[in-house]
């Protein structure tokens, strides 16, 4: 059965500001909303941080003005901050939602030879609908690396273990 929602996964936390991965997900999202007619749910994964005890608000300003455009545009738009594993949590709020699609970005920090990230490749393993993967270009990527907060490497267990091994 074919869903009525199409889910936008999209991180926000661990950067400065709206990265142009996130806009390009967000531009290949708002066209698959336009021309199936449904609505969108937008979601981001939110890891409580005790040194950055206003990144929650942080969080929820970027996701405010990550959805902007796509309001100005008249779709329709939900919103969702969780908190867990990016991987699990996609899958989980696709599969409560119905969605009929997971539109979520891809990028790897093992270099060229693995194309998709482990996330991505977690969520289509188990994805209950389809999966659309949006990878930066090499400008993007350049762009994106430039906006991590500097802390969260070590302080964000982006991963779930990736800051331990640092």
């Amino acid at each position: 059965m074919v869903g009525n929602r199409i889910l936008v996964a999209v991180a926000l936390q661990r950067y400065s500001g709206i990265t142009p991965l996130a806009v390009a997900i967000r531009e290949v999202a708002a066209e698959h909303a336009r021309a199936s007619g449904v609505p969108l749910t937008v979601m981001t994964v939110h890891f409580p941080v005790a040194k950055i005890p206003e990144a929650r608000q942080q969080t929820e300003e970027k996701l405010d003005r990550f959805i902007t455009p796509l309001v100005e545009e008249g779709l329709e738009v939900e919103t969702r901050i969780v908190e867990g594993s990016p991987r699990v949590m996609i899958q989980g709020v696709a599969s409560e939602i119905g969605a009929r699609l997971i539109v979520m970005g891809t990028h790897t920090k093992r270099g060229l030879d693995t194309a998709i990230g482990g996330t991505a490749r977690a969520v289509i393993k188990n994805a209950p609908c389809r999966v659309v993967l949006v990878a930066p270009t090499v400008e993007e990527s350049r762009r994106t690396r430039e906006m991590i907060v500097p802390d969260y490497p070590v302080i964000f267990p982006y991963g779930w273990g990736h800051a331990a091994k640092q």
